[in-house]
């Protein structure tokens, strides 16, 4: 055997590196980059297949019951970015949520004063109205809510 003066640098590490402790890190290194990896790619996947969620009508009709109309619109603004849901069981639903939308920015631009915003989202709200089919009876529920009164 060669003194510890005669052993090169690469030798004092090649027989570090045969050491039971060092390579138990090393396989505990290389399983948690097995689990990152895993878990980025779970991540990435998760985000792909969330894009293309589509809410059901049942679901818009639970929020109809509910009266929550922020979340209604917030279901139809989801169903349109993904470009699926619009075959005719969901137009009433969407004219519902389209009347709210308008009516809550209607009810800004009254509150600020501005006659011509305001005109602008009254046209939206009606035009809504005329979409809302069955859901017709939403209109005076929405303007009870909002306060709105000369429509």
């Amino acid at each position: 055997m060669k003194s510890d003066q005669s052993v090169t640098w690469r030798e004092r590490i090649r027989n570090e590196m045969t050491h039971p402790g060092i390579l138990l890190l090393d396989l505990g290194i290389a399983a948690a980059c097995v689990v990152l990896i895993c878990s980025l790619v779970a991540v990435v996947t998760e985000f792909y297949e969330s894009r293309d969620w589509v809410y059901e009508a049942y679901s818009m009709f639970y929020r109809l019951e509910e009266g929550n109309y922020a979340e209604l619109a917030e279901m139809t603004w989801n169903n349109r970015m993904s470009g699926k849901g619009d075959d005719a069981d969901f137009q009433e639903y969407y004219a519902v949520a389209d009347y709210y939308e308008a009516a809550v920015s209607y009810c800004m631009s009254r509150d600020a004063k501005n006659d011509e915003e305001a005109e602008k989202w009254q046209a939206k709200m009606a035009d809504a109205v005329g979409r809302m089919g069955t859901f017709t009876a939403e209109k005076a529920k929405i303007d009870e809510m909002l306060g709105i009164t000369e429509n």
